[in-house]
């Protein structure tokens, strides 16, 4: 038996365990709340009868499908991280 400071017991090839959310998805969420929230002030705006500002049409025009592009990389990330372990 082991002792229980033996650090060659302990297999060095497992990956370190990744526990909460990485950088891509951080990214992705930060983006497509940026983007949701762009809309509704948007809504919001053109509801009051002003004339809002033409970045809030042109943020989430853009940043919507990169949050998306990056959802899907975390996702591809993911499969391939469990697939190895």
């Amino acid at each position: 038996m082991p002792a229980p400071d033996d650090r060659s017991a302990a297999p060095r090839h497992r990956p370190a365990a990744h526990s909460g959310i990485d950088a891509l998805s951080a990214a992705a969420l930060v983006l497509g709340l940026v983007c949701a929230a762009c809309l509704t002030l948007l809504l919001v705006l053109k509801w009051a009868g002003a004339d809002p500002w033409d970045g809030l049409t042109a943020i989430p025009w853009f940043a919507f499908p990169v949050a998306f592009l990056l959802l899907c990389a975390s996702l591809v990330r993911s499969v391939l991280r469990r697939r190895r372990a």
